[in-house]
């Protein structure tokens, strides 16, 4: 049988952290026809998804180096820890909760008397605020 190489989707991985509660899964599989020790992680939120994949990495090491399993191959699909979005979904939401208060800022200031290009400014700025808290990414990551 020569059975083209599936990984394990991060989808199964999801599905049973989703159904379980938990907050990071890590599953290991072993395929002997194509020679591999397969690692999926996954986790909730980006502290979770980059604990799972340390514990993914120490499996892995483990594995290899300690538990006698010959050298399999290791290949990398996705990394989220070098994914861009890991490491600012924190500063999104530290920025869309000061954006928050700046609008309620904004809203006061431009319901005081204030001059017509003070006011054109602050209708602007809130605008622009409320667009981008307002944002959301569109499926797959892309926007």
């Amino acid at each position: 049988m020569n059975a083209s190489y599936q990984e394990v989707p991060v989808q199964a991985a999801k599905e049973i952290g989703l159904h379980f509660s938990k907050n990071a899964v890590v599953i290991i599989a072993v395929d002997a026809m194509h020679d591999k020790l397969h690692v999926t992680s996954w986790g909730n939120e980006p502290s979770d998804k980059v604990y799972a994949a340390r514990i993914g990495d120490c499996c892995h090491h483990y594995l290899y180096s300690q538990a006698g399993i010959r050298d399999l191959s290791k290949e990398v699909f996705e990394d989220f820890r070098l994914v861009p979005a890991a490491k600012s979904r924190k500063h999104i939401e530290v920025l869309t909760d000061a954006a928050r208060e700046a609008i309620a800022s904004l809203e006061a200031m431009n319901a005081t008397p204030v001059g017509t290009v003070l006011s054109g400014y602050i209708c602007n700025a809130l605008s622009k605020l409320k667009q981008a808290i307002e944002w959301k990414p569109a499926e797959g990551g892309k926007s």
